[in-house]
């Protein structure tokens, strides 16, 4: 595994011969497609919940086994309707319980964590 840091914008990225990871500074971790366990601490997960290679339940055992402290989201364009409210209600519904804070977050509205 190599490693690049880009001190300018403090991003890092692990390089894996078949995955991209990417860790935005100290706190948030875009795991891409990979479902890969960087074996770091993390703060926020963009969380993948929707996909042709994920079921729901994959998505809820990676935050388990990752354990951030927020996560969010991410690879839901599909889902991201009134059409398939649903979807999200499983994340939100399991992952409070063992400490992790879930939350949709709403399009053209920023955040601060």
């Amino acid at each position: 595994m190599q490693k690049y840091e880009d001190n300018e914008t403090r991003a890092l990225l692990l390089i894996n011969r078949r995955k991209r990871i990417a860790r935005f500074g100290d706190r948030l971790f875009y795991p891409g497609d990979a479902l890969y366990n960087p074996k770091l601490s993390v703060e926020i997960l963009a969380l993948p919940v929707a996909g042709l290679w994920l079921k729901i339940s994959d998505a809820v055992d990676y935050a388990k086994q990752i354990k951030p402290k927020f996560a969010f989201p991410v690879h839901d364009a599909l889902i991201n309707s009134n059409l398939f409210t649903g979807h999200h209600k499983i994340p939100e519904i399991f992952l409070p319980k063992i400490g992790i804070d879930f939350k949709v977050l709403e399009l053209q509205k920023e955040y601060i964590f």
